[in-house]
């Protein structure tokens, strides 16, 4: 009993499951987390998901060098830059976020999902606190 109790070691962080249409989107092992009430994700797995999904509601492109995300849909344009700002730019005007988009060690840009997913033509969120699960619905 008390080799299983030295085993144990209680969460960190408070860890989320990002669900697309239901079903949780590959993440390569990122790991999402819910920071003062803010989902962080990878969120190019998401885009990834989301594309196979409602191909035709948006498009993005990573700039890897640049640590730049930019993101097309609806007639508008969000941008991302990795450690740079704490504000999304939509349309060149400044949205802000609760910190800053981040690359994991694997490579893997993380940031506030939920400032980036509802700008997608045909997307909803909705945050379950009960359960910690961000679910991301398409039309």
């Amino acid at each position: 009993m008390q080799a299983d109790a030295a085993k144990y070691q209680p969460e960190d962080k408070c860890y989320t499951k990002i669900l697309v249409n239901g079903q949780e989107p590959d993440t390569r092992g990122v790991r999402s987390v819910n920071e003062n009430g803010r989902v962080w994700g990878a969120v190019l797995c998401i885009l990834e998901r989301l594309q196979t999904v409602i191909p035709d509601a948006f498009r993005y492109d990573w700039n890897a060098a640049g640590g730049c995300l930019t993101l097309h849909s609806g007639g508008h344009t969000v941008t991302a830059q990795v450690g740079v700002v704490t504000h999304l730019l939509v349309d060149g005007k400044e949205n802000l976020m609760d910190g800053q988009p981040y690359l994991t060690a694997e490579g893997a840009l993380v940031m506030e999902v939920n400032a980036l997913i509802p700008h997608i033509t045909g997307t909803r969120t909705q945050y379950d606190d009960k359960v910690n699960v961000l679910r991301i619905e398409t039309e």
